[in-house]
């Protein structure tokens, strides 16, 4: 192979990375794949926003609660009546890693569940200064189905006497119904999307110019 047509197919497969990378910027920072969309948001639980309603499965109805109590130093998560959240010691949820299977067809998703708290100088749950996913499922009322899902959540303590906050940065949903889903967070940075693409375009636009000289 010559060095042009390694360029050409380098051009070739960046230009389409590029109109994906479009496509991804105009939707918002999502992206599907497989039957698995991704999106990126950007939810903050504190002292001052203790309340925050998420819509995992972009029906625009809420999904999941994250609260706070007015002690700063316990973090709630409540579903929807349909949506059950993953635990490991109930009733904390569980603080996932990266490619855990979330299967919704089996057992140990609970209605509600305390993320965090911290009692007399104790520590409960696995939250506490972590990075970690949420499981879910989501059941319909009508047909029986369910649905796996997952929210990222950030946790930080800041020290007694203060609170916890936490951020969540993405939310996950499988559309086929009984479908195992993993924890993945596969949605690359706007600013860096955009690099892609405007890279691929003139790679493209360079490679023109070459083949017209």
């Amino acid at each position: 192979m010559t060095h042009l047509n390694r360029f050409s197919d380098l051009s070739v497969h960046l230009t389409k990375y590029a109109l994906t990378a479009g496509a991804a910027l105009l939707a918002g920072g999502s992206t599907a794949e497989a039957g698995v969309i991704v999106r990126a948001i950007n939810e903050t639980v504190n002292s001052t926003n203790n309340l925050v309603l998420v819509d995992v499965n972009g029906d625009g109805l809420p999904d999941v609660v994250l609260s706070m109590c007015n002690c700063g130093q316990a973090l709630y998560l409540s579903g929807a009546p349909n949506v059950g959240a993953s635990h490991t010691t109930f009733p904390y949820a569980s603080a996932l890693g990266f490619g855990v299977q979330i299967d919704p067809n089996l057992t140990g998703f609970g209605p509600a569940d305390l993320m965090a708290e911290r009692f007399d100088g104790i520590d409960y749950g696995e939250w506490r200064d972590k990075t970690a996913f949420i499981g879910l499922k989501f059941t319909n009322f009508d047909t029986g189905d369910v649905n796996a899902g997952w929210i990222r959540v950030t946790v930080d303590y800041l020290g007694d006497p203060a609170e916890f906050t936490a951020l969540i940065t993405h939310v996950g949903y499988e559309t086929d119904a009984g479908v195992s889903l993993m924890t993945d967070h596969t949605v690359p940075e706007p600013s860096t999307l955009g690099m892609l693409a405007a890279g691929a375009l003139g790679l493209a636009a360079y490679r023109r110019r070459k083949a017209a000289a």
